[in-house]
C-alpha cells in the first residue's frame, strides 16, 4: 500500500492486517488513529520483515494515536540490516532522511527490532509513544556517512523492558542514539523526562559521533548493563535524570555468554561534556568490580577530557565499586560539589588525578543541612576511615559526630592530625588538599 497524496486518514476503532510495509509516498500525510483502538498487525508476525508505516524523504507527516504492536520482540530478532537505505526488520514506524514531522501517541511493542526507528531523520517531535518490550531499542535513532540526524525533541514516552536478558538474549536500549558508517550520528537533540527502565543493556545510550545534545529529567532504573551511556562524542549535557538500582549478572553478549552490568553513567572517550544535578542511587546491584555509579574513563585508546561532574547525588554503590570513578586523563577540577553517601561504599570517590577536589563524602547518612559555601559539613559517623573531602578555599571545618549530636571528631583539611574539643573546633581551620584521615577518639560533648 503506497499514499500518494498529502491526505489526512482519521482511522477509526479498526484492526488492519498487513502482508507489506504501508509507504507513506507524498509530503504532509497525516495519519491519526484512536490509540489502542486503531490497530496495523502483521500478517505473519513470526516472520514479517518490514515497518508497518514507512517514509523516505518526505516532510510535514505526522503520525498520532495508533498501536502499531505486534511482531517477534524482545525474545526473537527480526532486524534491520544496518545500511542507510534498508527497509526491513520489524519496527512499528520507520521514517528514512524525513523532516519537519511528528510521531505522537504511538503503541509499538513487541517488535523484532525497534518501536521507532528513525535514519537520517532532523526536526522531529517524538512525544508521549510507548515502545516497550522490542528487541533492540524502544526508541532508535542513526546517522549515516550520507547524513546525520538532528534537532529531534523526544520526550515523555515509554521505553521499557526492550530485548531479554540471557545468553540466548538480546540487548535491548530503551532510546538509543547510534550511527551507521564512520562518520555521522545524532547532534543537537533533546531526550527530556522518558522512562527508560527495566532494559537488558543500557536505559539511554548516547554513541559514537552524537554530539551537543541534551540527556534531562528522564528517569533510567532497573537497567541490565547501565543506566545512561555516552561514548565517544562531544558536548553533551546530563542533567536532572534518576538513575538507579541498574544492574545485573546476566546481561547478554553479543559474541556469546553473559556479561555483568551496574554502571550508573558510564561516560567514555568522551569530550567536553557535563554530567550535573544527577540522582544516582544504588546501582551496581549485583555488586561488581569497577561498575560504579558515576564513571569517566576511557575506552579503547580514547581518553575523556573537560567533562565535568557536578552537584550530583550518589549514594549506595556496593563495596566493590566507587560512587563517582573518575580516570587520570579526566582534569579532576572539574569533579566537585557532588554529594556522596553510602553505607557499604569504602570508597566513594576514586580520583586518579587529586588536585581541586569540593566533594562531600560520608560512610553514613547526614544528619544536618550542608553549608557549600565555606564546605562547614556535619556527618553522622564513622568513628575511624579516610573520607575523601579536599577543598580550594574558605574557612573549612568538618565535623563528625555520634547519633546523640555528641562530638566524635573534626579534622583539619592541612594534616591528619586531628581536633577533639570545641576549643579547637571553634578555631580557624587550616586549608590544603591532603584527604582527611578520621580517627577513633572518645566524644565529647559539645
Amino acid at each position: 500500500l503506497s499514499i500518494t497524496k498529502p491526505v489526512t486518514l482519521l482511522l477509526g476503532a479498526t484492526t488492519l492486517t498487513i502482508s507489506a510495509k504501508i509507504t507513506l509516498a507524498a509530503n504532509g500525510i497525516k495519519i491519526i488513529g484512536m490509540g489502542d483502538a486503531t490497530n496495523i498487525v502483521y500478517n505473519t508476525p513470526a516472520s514479517d520483515s518490514f515497518p508497518k508505516l514507512y517514509a523516505t524523504g518526505r516532510t510535514g507527516l505526522i503520525i498520532r494515536d495508533i498501536d502499531l504492536s505486534g511482531g517477534e520482540g524482545p525474545t526473537a530478532s527480526v532486524p534491520w540490516t544496518n545500511a542507510d537505505a534498508s527497509v526491513n526488520g520489524q519496527h512499528g514506524a520507520l521514517l528514512h532522511n524525513c523532516t519537519d514531522f511528528e510521531i505522537s501517541g504511538v503503541t509499538a511493542n513487541n517488535l523484532g527490532y525497534a518501536g521507532i526507528h528513525l535514519i537520517r531523520s532532523s526536526r522531529g517531535r517524538i512525544a508521549g509513544n510507548t515502545a516497550n518490550s522490542n528487541t533492540y531499542a524502544g526508541i532508535s535513532v542513526w546517522g549515516t556517512d550520507s547524513g546525520g540526524s538532528a534537532n529531534l525533541y523526544i520526550s515523555g514516552n515509554v521505553a521499557n523492558s526492550n530485548g531479554a536478558l540471557g545468553a540466548s538474549g538480546f540487548q535491548g536500549r530503551g532510546i538509543v542514539f547510534s550511527r551507521v558508517g564512520t562518520t555521522n550520528g545524532v547532534t543537537s537533540s533533546q531526550i527530556i523526562g522518558n522512562q527508560c527502565n527495566s532494559n537488558t543493556y543500557w536505559g539511554i545510550e548516547v554513541y559514537q559521533f552524537s554530539h551537543y545534545n541534551r540527556i534531562i529529567g528522564n528517569t533510567s532504573n532497573s537497567n541490565a548493563f547501565g543506566g545512561i551511556h555516552l561514548w565517544n562524542n562531544t558536548g553533551n549535557i546530563a542533567s536532572f535524570n534518576e538513575v538507579r538500582l541498574n544492574g545485573s549478572t546476566s546481561v547478554p553478549n553479543e559474541i556469546g555468554g553473559v556479561i555483568n552490568g551496574g554502571y550508573g553513567f558510564r561516560v567514555g572517550a568522551t569530550t567536553s561534556s557535563t554530567i550535573h544535578g544527577n540522582t544516582v542511587v544504588g546501582n551496581n546491584t549485583q555488586d561488581v568490580a569497577n561498575f560504579n555509579g558515576i564513571t569517566v574513563d576511557e575506552e579503547g585508546t580514547i581518553a575523556s577530557t573537560g567533562v565535568q561532574v557536578t552537584g550530583n547525588f550518589v549514594q549506595n554503590h556496593g563495596v566493590n565499586a566507587s560512587d563517582i570513578n573518575v580516570d587520570s586523563a579526566v582534569d579532576s577540577a572539574l569533579v566537585h560539589d557532588n554529594i556522596l553517601i553510602g553505607t557499604t561504599t569504602t570508597t566513594p570517590l576514586s580520583l586518579t588525578n587529586t588536585l581541586s577536589i569540593r566533594n562531600i563524602t560520608a560512610a553514613s547518612d547526614i544528619t544536618s543541612s550542608i553549608h557549600r559555601g565555606d564546605n562547614s559539613v556535619r556527618f553522622v559517623g564513622p568513628a575511624s576511615g579516610i573520607v575523601g573531602f579536599r577543598t580550594t578555599g574558605g574557612t573549612d571545618a568538618f565535623y563528625l559526630t555520634d547519633s546523640t549530636g555528641k562530638l566524635t571528631q573534626a579534622v583539619q583539611m592541612d594534616a591528619t592530625a586531628a581536633y577533639t574539643t570545641t576549643a579547637q573546633i571553634t578555631s580557624t581551620l587550616a586549608i590544603g588538599t591532603a584527604p582527611l584521615v578520621i580517627t577513633s577518639t572518645t566524644p565529647v560533648s559539645i
